[in-house]
């Protein structure tokens, strides 16, 4: 009975082998495989340069691409923005003039309202007018345990504030 070469059922299971490359590929991936490339010291300086260079090139990019940006800004989107609010403006300035319209037909019509003598409205005469004392006038109601108490001379040094201030 014959096995397939690669079948499970085999006790000896065949690995893909170098058996079938010529012997000098063989040894050429042998020794690539087993050398570490090293590069003399000048290769090495070179290479650290191109790598600085670029991390230079990549941080002058950026910084480039954040310029080119902040100027789009500037040029398109903030142009665009002072446009809608000149707009709003107007018309707040509109609504404004019409708020002041409105209150100038409302007093002009309280005026003429207050002329008709069915109204029952007078002038205002002097001896109408009411005046409010002011406040230091006015004497602070004081109970009878307060009143004794102002008169300690703790009292007297310090004045007698509201609680509120």
């Amino acid at each position: 009975m014959s096995v397939a070469p690669y079948s499970n059922n085999s006790t000896r299971t065949r690995t893909p082998s170098s058996r079938r490359l010529p012997k000098t590929t063989n040894r050429l991936n042998q020794a690539i495989a087993n050398k570490v490339v090293q590069f003399p010291k000048a290769r090495t300086e070179e290479l650290k340069s191109i790598l600085r260079l670029e991390k230079i090139s990549l941080f002058i990019m950026l910084s480039l691409m954040l310029t080119t940006l902040g100027m789009y800004a500037s040029a398109v989107y903030a142009p665009k923005l002072w446009s809608e609010n000149y707009k709003k403006l107007g018309k707040l300035q509109s609504d404004e003039r019409d708020l002041v319209t409105n209150n100038e037909t409302l007093k002009n019509s309280l005026a003429n309202e207050a002329k008709n003598p069915a109204e029952g409205l007078t002038d205002v005469q002097a001896f109408q007018s009411i005046f409010l004392p002011t406040i230091e006038e006015t004497q602070p109601q004081i109970g009878n345990r307060q009143a004794q108490q102002r008169n300690t001379p703790k009292e007297e040094e310090e004045p007698i504030t509201p609680v509120s201030y």
